[in-house]
């Protein structure tokens, strides 16, 4: 390919992932997307907070002496540990301080939400231009491999976006209230970003994926929904019976992918490289 068609097809994703972007953003959906995982993650973020505060008043009765900020964070942990919510190898990155606590809460509920959130928003951007055939009016101007790149590239600076807008704005209530360590936060959060960077990433690849391959706006939404959940139960129920095919889905490596560990790093990229793929696949032989 010459450098010029290569330019030519950067330059039509680029106008793709622009008018999509600007769309998106005044779409209502991605308002609710705001509003629902601003919510939901202030909800955490405070459900983490009480669970803190109420540590260090029982390590307060129980010493009857000046609490340390260690000891409330190590009786935290072990609080956490004994309910099951984290594993040995999670509660020495929260000891150690490379993962704050009051973050892992905004993450899972993260790592919950936000995908169904992000088809919520993205789930009718190809497949309403399918079903309405306004398709065949683009794709006269820029190439299929191009329409499918500016989609996920809109779509992906649209969630990113709207996720460090709230995390921003929630963490910054929350400085006011001296509710967390500023200093261990502010490190972590870089690479948090980095990793919710490549999470956003799979989840829109898998909902343009879902896009081109059902066609219908309710149809991806409904189906793509149902997808989630199915693979979410179906390998939580595998490692049930062989721990390691409890990993084939993305959702077991969330929060090694907020260390950015290499391994999870890896997994999330090889979904985004099949979801659109997949997507660049369909996109090719539908007839549009």
């Amino acid at each position: 390919m010459s450098q010029s068609s290569e330019s030519s097809a950067a330059a039509q994703a680029f106008f793709v992932a622009r008018a999509e972007a600007v769309d998106m953003l005044l779409s209502l959906r991605a308002l609710f997307l705001v509003i629902t995982y601003g919510a939901l993650t202030a909800v955490a973020g405070g459900v983490a907070n009480w669970m803190y505060i109420k540590s260090q008043e029982q390590l307060a009765a129980a010493g009857g002496e000046a609490v340390r900020m260690a000891d409330v964070q190590a009786e935290f942990i072990k609080g956490l540990s004994s309910e099951g919510w984290v594993t040995p190898e999670l509660g020495d990155q929260l000891a150690s301080g490379q993962l704050p606590v009051i973050l892992l809460f905004v993450l899972k509920t993260t790592s919950w939400l936000l995908p169904g959130l992000i088809l919520l928003v993205g789930f009718n951007r190809i497949s309403g231009d399918i079903s309405t055939r306004f398709t065949r009016y683009v794709l006269q101007r820029v190439h299929r491999g191009s329409y499918l790149a500016g989609k996920v590239v809109g779509h992906w600076l649209v969630s990113l976006g709207a996720v460090m807008v709230v995390q921003a704005v929630l963490l910054g209530v929350a400085y006011g209230y001296d509710v967390f360590d500023h200093e261990l936060v502010a490190k972590a959060l870089p690479r948090v970003w980095l990793g919710m960077a490549l999470f956003t990433l799979v989840f829109v690849a898998y909902t343009q994926m879902c896009a081109a391959l059902f066609a219908r706006p309710f149809v991806t939404l409904l189906l793509g929904l149902m997808l989630l959940v199915a693979c979410n139960v179906a390998t939580w129920i595998a490692g049930r019976f062989w721990e390691p095919l409890g990993k084939i889905w993305v959702g077991d490596w969330d929060t090694r992918l907020w260390m950015l560990d290499p391994m999870a790093v890896g997994v999330f990229l090889l979904y985004a490289a099949i979801f659109v793929a997949l997507a660049q696949v369909v996109l090719r032989k539908r007839d549009l």
